[in-house]
């Protein structure tokens, strides 16, 4: 079944999945689990960076999934994975053939547990939410067309769909210092208009009961590299009748080639706050990727 997966290179060795109906090809579409298998035992990175494209498939082709199940097999080490839209956590290696109803744990999860959205309503075929507008009372929308989808896996999960208004209804996951409460009162000409939002859960409530012990350490493939090309041509010369210049330029390159990842501080949870949303805004105008200059 390797061969039918779109962009897809290896096998996938084990996975649960809903069926989908009018599907031609092979995609990502119902994968609710994912699994990595091994031989040989004393694998970790290689079967987590295969079980992490898998996961980046599912993101793209659910991207209203709000976290997804993995799992690796190395010889009878069996590790579990959840992947979110900023970490994954592992339960820590053990051996399946002392816990074998583990896999079995999979099959009997709802909906909520296995992270699917449970939040759009999917009525004979159409899709609707839910949402609160500025006076606080309740709004039904239909969702039409998928405008914009976030396909990877470490990101705000931007998902935008047009709908029956007009309107566009965003899906995503702000960090919750940024989220604001708009009236949508206002409006000043050429901003958009909040007509309704909904918040649909925090990374708190998921991390609920979950222990986090020392994080792993993978290796940083930008450690210790330090960038010798200078922006510009006019910022080399610069550079070189000012020390100063240049000390700054090589740390600007360094920053750019450093992953921009949310450290936490001793006295802070270990995952950054953010917050899984539904906002509708008004007019939909169009994706900015597919205008074209006049």
């Amino acid at each position: 079944m390797a061969n039918q997966f779109k962009e897809m290179k290896g096998q996938m060795d084990v996975f649960l999945r809903k069926p989908v109906k009018n599907e031609r090809e092979f995609t990502y579409r119902g994968m609710l689990v994912i699994g990595e298998q091994k031989r040989l035992a004393g694998y970790f990175q290689a079967p987590l960076l295969q079980l992490t494209r898998y996961v980046r498939g599912i993101f793209a082709d659910q991207p209203t999934h709000r976290f997804v199940h993995g799992f690796t097999l190395c010889a009878s080490k069996m590790e579990l994975w959840i992947f979110d839209r900023f970490e994954l956590y592992s339960s820590a290696d053990f051996d399946i053939h002392a816990e074998p109803e583990t896999l079995v744990g999979y099959s009997t999860m709802n909906d909520d547990a296995m992270g699917l959205d449970t939040f759009i309503e999917q009525i004979y075929g159409h899709r609707y939410v839910t949402v609160e507008d500025a006076s606080g009372d309740e709004k039904r929308m239909k969702l039409k067309q998928l405008l914009v989808r976030g396909r990877a896996i470490v990101c705000r999960g931007a998902t935008c769909y047009r709908t029956r208004q007009n309107y566009v209804a965003k899906f995503s996951w702000p960090p919750a210092k940024r989220v604001q409460q708009a009236s949508g009162r206002e409006r000043c000409q050429g901003v958009a208009k909040v007509e309704a939002y909904h918040q649909i859960t925090i990374i708190a409530e998921l991390a609920k009961g979950l222990i986090f012990p020392k994080p792993h350490k993978f290796l940083d493939p930008f450690e210790g590299e330090a960038s010798r090309d200078p922006p510009s041509l006019n910022d080399s010369q610069d550079a070189r009748l000012n020390p100063e210049l240049d000390q700054e330029l090589q740390q600007r390159s360094k920053s750019n080639l450093k992953p921009k990842l949310y450290t936490p501080s001793p006295d802070t949870p270990p995952y950054e706050t953010r917050l899984y949303s539904c906002l509708v805004i008004s007019p939909a105008g169009k994706v900015i990727s597919y205008s074209r200059p006049s």
